[in-house]
């Protein structure tokens, strides 16, 4: 009897990455790798077997066993070509946070070469194609997560998200103890509905500023 054989050789290293007693065969590329391949197909009789066992770890290893005229067998030696693309990688970022009515900025890319063609969805049925897309006048309800698939030579990256924050404006309401008499202090109040971290920023005549929420001027 006769056992049948798959090799499957690294064209570029001639190293054979995988050996499968088997009478078929199904390439999977994620156990493979991205590369260049070639599958031989051998029958060998099962009074042989012992010249291929274990199994050599490059195609020369195995040709030379095969040489021998006393083993019995049938190698398809050209193979069958099998080329494995790389599945791209994807990298998505944003100009997150930003104040309502600031464009939105999303950036892609990738570190695989080819010619990558580029997805965005996001809230709002958002989709562009573009690879830096942007979004102007943004508001709040633009908020959300946005994703980015590459795909080259029709592999398609895993999806990438990036988280967008758009903050809306607070209002603010200013106010004083004027009128007051020369001498006496002016003390300015502020307030706002806003909630979050809360900044304040004052300025006014004579240079004045200050960060206080109700600062005085003496």
């Amino acid at each position: 009897g006769y056992t049948s054989y798959f090799a499957v050789v690294n064209t570029a290293t001639g190293n054979i990455v995988t050996s499968v007693a088997s009478t078929t065969f199904t390439a999977v590329g994620t156990a493979l790798g991205a590369g260049s391949f070639t599958v031989h197909a051998l029958n060998i009789a099962n009074e042989d077997l012992s010249a291929i066992t274990p199994f050599p770890a490059t195609a020369a290893q195995l040709i030379a066993a095969l040489a021998n005229p006393d083993v019995c067998h049938d190698f398809d030696a050209a193979g069958i070509a099998l080329n494995i693309l790389p599945t791209p990688n994807a990298t998505a970022t944003s100009n997150s946070p930003l104040c309502e009515g600031n464009t939105i900025q999303l950036f892609g890319s990738t570190a695989t070469s080819g010619t990558p063609t580029f997805n965005w969805s996001g809230p709002g049925g958002f989709t562009s194609a573009a690879q830096n897309p942007e979004i102007a006048a943004a508001n709040p309800a633009m908020t959300g997560t946005y994703i980015l698939t590459v795909s080259i030579n029709g592999c398609q990256s895993a999806p990438q998200t990036v988280g967008v924050v758009v903050n809306t404006i607070p209002a603010a309401t200013a106010g004083n103890s004027s009128p007051v008499c020369e001498g006496e202090t002016v003390a300015l109040f502020a307030e706002t509905g806003a909630t979050g971290t809360i900044s304040y920023n004052w300025n006014g005549p004579n240079g004045f500023t200050s960060t206080a929420q109700n600062p005085s001027i003496t």
